[in-house]
């Protein structure tokens, strides 16, 4: 189990690696939309393998997981479409923080097995 969420953890790093927390402006170069979408939608599947993989599946980890399937679909709707409206760049506020807050659970997660395992 550690190491298929230590996986998923390397997935959400790069995927932070990719976003720019103080502007949305990249959103609007399609082929940065694009590889965001891809990003997210490797990261659903990361997640939703490990979640299976491991057979459990908290109220949490089910509703991240589906929420990025929905950042994903914006993303990919950016790509596009190469719109960027105030819902996307509010979208997109909200995904950073959401996104933050994942790698925190996730690092939490981790502690806590390294601590009893």
């Amino acid at each position: 189990m550690l190491k298929t969420i230590e996986a998923i953890k390397k997935q959400f790093d790069a995927l932070a690696a990719k976003v720019d927390p103080d502007s949305a402006e990249m959103l609007g170069d399609k082929d940065y939309a694009a590889q965001l979408g891809d990003c997210v939608a490797k990261t659903y599947i990361m997640l939703n393998n490990g979640m299976c993989e491991e057979l459990t599946m908290c109220k949490t980890c089910a509703q991240q997981r589906d929420y990025l399937r929905d950042v994903m679909e914006m993303f990919e709707e950016v790509g596009r479409t190469g719109e960027v409206s105030e819902t996307v760049r509010s979208e997109y506020r909200r995904f950073i923080d959401q996104l933050a807050q994942i790698r925190t659970n996730i690092e939490h997660v981790l502690a806590e097995i390294r601590r009893n395992g």
